[in-house]
């Protein structure tokens, strides 16, 4: 998924369902998320989005923007989250891990991933948050 915004907006305005899933239980904004297409995720969000849809690993979108490296699309949920429910940085998945974890994680590879990213794009909130976060 890209940031075809316009598209998605068409959709929505069709009728078509904002939860759909598809056959792993992902819905929109978890692929949005993975692919860290900000502008649909923030799109998807005002739209209404439940940004604790979960897929049938019990992911939530925030995992697969971490696993996926992706620290704009992380502080978007995390700051959209905590205007309505600070519970999502808690949210575990299958494999009883957080998002957190999930960045941490050696065996990812790509846990340093996130921290470099946002490191080299100067997002020094992000960095607090998982400085912080341990």
């Amino acid at each position: 998924m890209k940031n075809h915004v316009p598209v998605i907006k068409l959709l929505l305005s069709s009728n078509a369902r904002l939860e759909a899933k598809d056959h792993q239980e992902c819905t929109p904004l978890h692929l949005a998320c993975k692919k860290g297409a900000y502008e649909a995720v923030s799109t998807l969000l005002a739209s209404g989005a439940n940004i604790f849809a979960e897929d049938e690993r019990q992911w939530t979108p925030l995992h697969y923007a971490a696993y996926n490296g992706q620290p704009k699309v992380c502080k978007k949920l995390l700051t959209w989250s905590a205007d309505s429910d600070p519970k999502l940085r808690d949210a575990k998945n299958s494999q009883n891990k957080t998002a957190l974890n999930i960045c941490k994680n050696p065996e990812t590879k790509l846990g340093f991933r996130i921290i470099w990213q946002s490191a080299k794009a100067g997002d020094l909130d992000m960095l607090r948050i998982l400085i912080r976060e341990g």
